[in-house]
């Protein structure tokens, strides 16, 4: 029901009844709920939530705001958000994700034009960051932090790239590189959605050569770090991101119409299990960028991946797309 409809059915009840109403309705509530909006806070005192609200209206200087976040993330980095502490109280650590909402709003309302536009991605930046390593990492009272805040992290990745890369140099396209290493949200879209933001932004042949450059360097930089890793059996992680930069590679190449020498770079630096999962991972990048042609050269020189039936009828499909015999 509406708010309005709400009332209407209140009048028909005397006081006696509304509390019944009442009491009833919060027996309902999850405790995890109650915690989050501090139901028991409000019913104890609702002048006081009342005065808070007009008291949260107040408009903070950039300087207020800045020392703000950057407190926020200093508790939400040393896990106050989501441990028992005496620094942040219970029924706080539960509004943590109203607080990140009200940065987020803030922070990305800051125009172009202001003297704190700069450091306003800055904050972002560190927002970003500490909020996908909630995803995978209990630094609040919920894992889902991109969902509680109402974003989705390939659209804060996206608002992002799209101010920091306002003024677009070497420097500022290095930041978005590295954040493409941080912790990918597994409640929300699908791991390579945030390398497909990236791209999306890149418009020019100039700025996918500049990335290409930028990332390669970052591929070279983790295949060192797996070297060093596998020794300790640790390496997993750095793999699939050093996999995920590589496939970036290839769609850049694709983008340039150089896709054999991104065929090249794959075949070096792509890890997989063995060379049949390597080989169906690249037909399938191949077959996400329309690259049919490709395709069919890759499909015909590795028989490993020739007795797959759904490989079989692709095969056929894309050669009688292409008009080929």
């Amino acid at each position: 029901m509406k708010v309005v409809e709400i009332r209407n059915e209140l009048k028909k009840y005397n006081m006696e009844e509304k509390d019944k109403i009442i009491i009833e309705l919060y027996k309902r509530i999850p405790k995890r709920v109650k915690e989050e909006y501090d139901i028991d806070g409000y019913l104890k005192n609702i002048k006081v939530n009342e005065n808070t609200k007009k008291e949260k209206e107040v408009k903070l200087t950039f300087d207020e705001l800045a020392s703000e976040v950057n407190y926020f993330l200093e508790c939400a980095w040393n896990e106050l958000y989501s441990e028992p502490n005496r620094i942040i109280s219970k029924s706080e650590r539960s509004k943590w994700r109203f607080k990140a909402k009200k940065y987020y709003k803030e922070l990305s309302n800051i125009d172009i034009n202001s003297e704190y536009y700069d450091e306003s991605n800055k904050l972002l930046i560190e927002l970003f960051k500490v909020l996908s390593r909630g995803t995978n990492y209990l630094l609040f009272s919920n894992w889902e932090t991109f969902r509680a805040v109402q974003i989705s992290q390939e659209d804060f990745f996206d608002l992002i790239m799209k101010r920091v890369l306002v003024n677009f140099n070497k420097e500022n396209l290095e930041t978005i590189v590295k954040l493409l290493e941080v912790d990918k949200d597994p409640y929300g879209s699908l791991y390579k959605v945030i390398y497909n933001v990236f791209l999306n932004n890149l418009t020019s042949n100039n700025q996918l050569e500049m990335a290409l450059e930028i990332i390669k360097k970052e591929v070279d930089d983790l295949n060192i770090q797996v070297i060093e890793l596998s020794k300790k059996g640790k390496e997993y992680d750095l793999k699939e991101k050093c996999n995920y930069f590589v496939l970036t590679i290839l769609d850049i190449y694709i983008r340039l119409e150089d896709v054999n020498k991104g065929i090249e770079y794959f075949d070096k630096y792509y890890k997989a299990y063995n060379n049949e999962m390597k080989t169906y991972d690249l037909l399938e990048e191949l077959e996400d960028n329309e690259a049919y042609q490709e395709w069919i050269s890759v499909y015909e020189t590795h028989k490993e991946i020739q007795n797959r039936e759904s490989m079989q009828v692709k095969y056929k499909l894309f050669k009688r797309q292409l008009g080929v015999k």
